[in-house]
């Protein structure tokens, strides 16, 4: 039914839409496993072809689409509807590989080779591409591995202050096998934090607010320490369980049991790793459980949750 429509779609339209969903079709069995092969880290590099037809098949996605908007008197039957669906969900699947570095949560930003965890890196005073290498990257042969860094950021010997201040993007290997599945970013910098709503539904821009990086890992913390137990119908043993405060003696119960209740509440977010409790006390009538937390990406967090008791 599409390959009739298309031919009728030719010769109302004097455009050849048979060749581009041949070329889409051809393109979507090998092209995108080559792409997708890229930002997952399975080879080096992507031929430029590759990358070409991409760009030439996206724009041409935009073109048909607007055939059908130019040619729509044309168009009556309802077989061109079918069609035009068909030919929208090709231009869906070449847009979702244009963002699929993202969707893979790749470090890879675009088709230059960087394997492993990227973050922004700012070279201090006196501090060479070598140290870098040994210091901060823990590379085994530091006096090789230098040149990476170099070529990897485009580095001339011109561009280098030896008194500091360049920005540069390093790739830590540790990261690769390490990602943060509950966010769809590329693994680059505080792009591993993620960006939510507020939980105080809010409207900013004429749009619901959205919090900064920093701002939505404060938020998270917020939520994980303050989970009872129960109040997850999916999970109804996630969480605090406050009645094992109510009505008991301090020293009747597991100061154990707790730092595991709320181990497991963090464990559900894979941003964050080395949880641990650092106090615990009674203030009033309200039980208060300092804690700390690490992200997967620089940021250590210190927060209370209180169980009143």
């Amino acid at each position: 039914m599409i390959a009739q429509a298309a031919i009728k779609f030719q010769e109302l339209t004097r455009y050849d839409l048979s060749k581009f969903i041949n070329d889409c079709s051809v393109f979507l069995k090998s092209g995108y496993t080559q792409i997708s092969d890229f930002y997952a880290g399975r080879t080096s590099r992507i031929k430029t072809e590759v990358t070409n037809e991409h760009k030439r098949l996206l724009l041409e996605s935009d073109y048909v689409i607007m055939q059908f908007g130019n040619n729509s008197q044309k168009l009556e039957s309802s077989e061109f509807w079918h069609l035009l669906e068909f030919c929208e969900n090709v231009r869906s699947k070449l847009q979702t590989i244009d963002n699929l570095s993202r969707y893979l949560r790749s470090s890879r930003t675009d088709t230059k080779f960087s394997q492993g965890f990227a973050h922004p890196y700012t070279v201090s005073d006196q501090q060479t591409l070598e140290n870098i290498s040994d210091n901060v990257l823990l590379d085994t042969n530091e006096e090789d591995d230098w040149v990476d860094i170099a070529q990897k950021n485009d580095l001339k010997e011109t561009d280098w202050d030896i008194d500091g201040g360049t920005n540069i993007t390093i790739y830590r290997e540790k990261f690769k096998s390490n990602f943060v599945t509950s966010v769809i970013d590329n693994m680059v910098g505080e792009k591993i934090y993620g960006m939510d709503i507020d939980r105080n539904i809010t409207f900013e821009g004429d749009d619901l607010k959205v919090l900064g990086y920093h701002e939505t890992v404060y938020q998270a913390v917020d939520i994980l320490s303050n989970v009872r137990r129960g109040e997850i119908p999916e999970f109804k043993n996630l969480g605090v369980n406050a009645a094992m405060f109510v009505g008991s003696n301090i020293s009747a119960f597991s100061y154990d049991a707790i730092v595991r209740q709320l181990s497991t509440s963090f464990s559900t977010d894979d941003l964050f790793i080395n949880f641990k409790v650092t106090k615990m006390e009674i203030v009033q009538d309200y039980f208060h459980i300092t804690f700390e937390v690490n992200t997967k990406y620089k940021l250590l967090v210190q927060s209370t949750t209180v169980v009143k008791w």
